[in-house]
């Protein structure tokens, strides 16, 4: 999502690939939300790629709209109502699955807020420093910023899965990586760091039923039967 359109369509390619293959592992459709995130940063990236494009070749200035659109509505609509969705279909407890509602709950309001400054306008992109500065008037934008953390970040942390949690502490590192040395433009360098650590997911799909914390780890029904 930054750096160059080089950088974005190679990252493109690589989380298709490692999305096709982390939706092959899903077992359940409760598995499917988070599956389909690497794929959703794949198709993230792109968009960013093309846009590069857009310094210099002639784009239709609708499409270059369109494709400055597409970066904030990704990152601050589908984010904040997916992931804590996708990690919510996860859980088993019913206590969890409560907390988690209030991530949701948060994630789908911002979201909604987001959308309709983002659909109202402008938008605007600017090329600072290997990046790309997304630009849009949000009525408060400091507080959505805990918002979107609480939504997101909360979600990870109150997962019973380890890998989720390990995502989850990646994000954070992340994020701080991305405004200590990208402060103006680090939603998107933080969205490239993100789309990397979320092959991580793979093994999350593929193992994660195996690393949970504690009580919260399904029990085999032969080891359950023997112990009652």
């Amino acid at each position: 999502m930054c750096f160059s359109a080089e950088a974005s369509f190679v990252s493109s390619a690589v989380l298709t690939m490692a999305g096709v293959a982390t939706l092959k592992q899903a077992k359940n459709p409760s598995q499917l939300p988070l599956a389909a995130l690497p794929l959703i940063f794949a198709l993230h990236q792109f968009s960013e790629g093309l846009l590069w494009l857009s310094q210099s070749n002639d784009l239709p200035p609708g499409l270059v709209d369109f494709l400055t659109r597409a970066f904030p509505f990704i990152a601050y609509v589908v984010w904040p109502i997916l992931v804590p969705l996708a990690v919510s279909r996860l859980e088993d407890s019913a206590e969890r699955r409560k907390l988690l509602l209030s991530c949701q709950t948060v994630g789908v309001v911002l979201g909604l807020f987001y959308l309709y400054y983002i659909a109202k306008g402008p938008v605007t992109a600017v090329f600072i420093n290997q990046s790309i500065h997304y630009d849009f008037y949000f009525s408060f934008w400091i507080l959505s910023q805990w918002l979107y953390g609480f939504s997101i970040i909360g979600a990870t942390f109150l997962s019973s899965h380890k890998i989720i949690t390990v995502f989850g502490v990646g994000l954070v590192i992340s994020y701080n990586i991305a405004k200590q040395f990208y402060l103006a433009s680090y939603p998107s360098v933080f969205c490239h760091l993100a789309a990397w650590l979320s092959l991580i997911i793979f093994l999350e799909v593929k193992y994660g039923e195996g690393f949970r914390w504690g009580q919260d780890k399904k029990q085999d029904p032969v080891s359950a039967e023997q112990t009652g």
